[in-house]
């Protein structure tokens, strides 16, 4: 529910809305419930769309070194330089904050 209130309110201010699902370490993704990721997936593919101004970057099972973990769950300062740096050549190459 909030997800889609944040969409609808950046859609009606004219604001691009990015969506990032971030990396999880493997032995998390093979512990964790299928049927879970599947409905939250779900959930941001609705809300895409359904508003134009979003757009969803899915890093969810891309696989980091070891070294990049804090815990299976987040991300250490290696694993954030190189998430952020994955994210903004997208962010250039599709463009989404080009007028």
């Amino acid at each position: 529910k909030a997800l889609r209130q944040i969409a609808e309110l950046s859609d009606k201010a004219n604001v691009k809305l990015v969506i990032v699902s971030m990396p999880f370490h493997k032995s998390f993704r093979n512990l964790a419930s299928s049927r879970q990721w599947s409905f939250t997936h779900s959930v941001i593919d609705s809300v895409i769309n359904q508003y134009n101004n979003c757009q969803y970057f899915d890093y969810y099972s891309t696989d980091f070194p070891d070294t990049c973990y804090l815990n299976s769950t987040h991300l250490n300062i290696y694993g954030a330089e190189l998430i952020t740096t994955m994210l903004a050549h997208e962010l250039d190459t599709t463009g989404v904050f080009q007028n």
